[in-house]
């Protein structure tokens, strides 16, 4: 069967902010939650290159044989290849621009947060861990998506390790070829074009998942932020990143609402 006129082949890029380590009461956000972040864009799209011209320009001296991957973290504390962003112009100068280029760009965000002492504390028929749980939420909201749009797409997470990898594969192909309590298998072959995760590190240079790792520890605090959860205020430089948010995130097309489409607590 052809595909709907207009319908365009995405992937969903997944990283997280949080790890899926049991919590303890008392425990502070970070520990306590975890929160998955998909990104999806069209695949032909023009992101990757966008990314990469905004690497050349703030960091024009690195050597081009070994790609600058944009983490999060080591962004912040200034380590190499970022070190140049220690001097506060250029830092302003990079902020100002990402800002505007994610902004510019067109892609949709899903955030899914997991607060794992109410996930632990769940009587289930089955123990699914807290990251799995929350591939579940992610699939269902891309799928259901792709399938309103008439879209297809595959979807692709970062890397965590060869065990970790090996059980996240298997949920994906467990969810892929079973189904959900809300999605059947029907409605998630339906959508998705692959019935394998595909999983790639942060050395692959790869621009979804950079994108998803720049956005997840914002999408974390934003989330918590409007269900009460008590977090540090944000950065200046994270409160234009989530005020960006607001434009992205995935909604319902009728209502336009965010909460339990874009942006998922349980």
């Amino acid at each position: 069967m052809a595909p709907p006129t207009g319908s365009k082949r995405l992937r969903l890029y997944i990283d997280e902010s949080g790890d899926h380590r049991p919590a303890r009461e008392g425990d502070g956000f970070a520990k306590r939650y975890l929160c998955l972040v998909g990104v999806m864009f069209p695949m032909d799209g023009p992101l990757h290159s966008a990314l990469e011209a905004f690497k050349s320009r703030h960091f024009p001296d690195h050597d081009r044989e070994d790609p600058i991957c944009l983490h999060r973290r080591d962004i912040i504390d200034g380590r190499p290849p970022f070190a140049s962003l220690r001097d506060p112009a250029k830092r302003e100068a990079f902020n100002t621009e990402l800002v505007g280029l994610l902004g510019e760009q067109a892609f949709v965000v899903i955030g899914i947060v997991i607060d794992k002492i109410q996930h632990e504390n769940r009587k289930r028929k089955e123990v699914v861990l807290p990251y799995d749980f929350g591939l579940r939420l992610m699939l269902e909201r891309y799928s259901g998506r792709l399938i309103h749009k008439g879209h297809t797409g595959d979807v692709m997470a970062e890397s965590r390790g060869q065990r970790e990898d090996g059980a996240l594969r298997a949920e994906y192909e467990r969810i892929y070829k079973g189904g959900t309590q809300y999605h059947s298998a029907q409605q998630f072959q339906r959508a998705l074009t692959s019935k394998q995760l595909k999983l790639k590190g942060k050395e692959a240079n790869i621009a979804g998942l950079q994108l998803a790792d720049l956005l997840a520890r914002d999408v974390l605090i934003d989330t918590l932020h409007r269900k009460g959860v008590s977090v540090p205020g944000p950065s200046a430089f994270s409160k234009q990143v989530i005020e960006v948010l607001q434009t992205k995130y995935n909604k319902n097309t009728s209502s336009g609402k965010i909460d339990g489409y874009g942006r998922v607590i349980v």
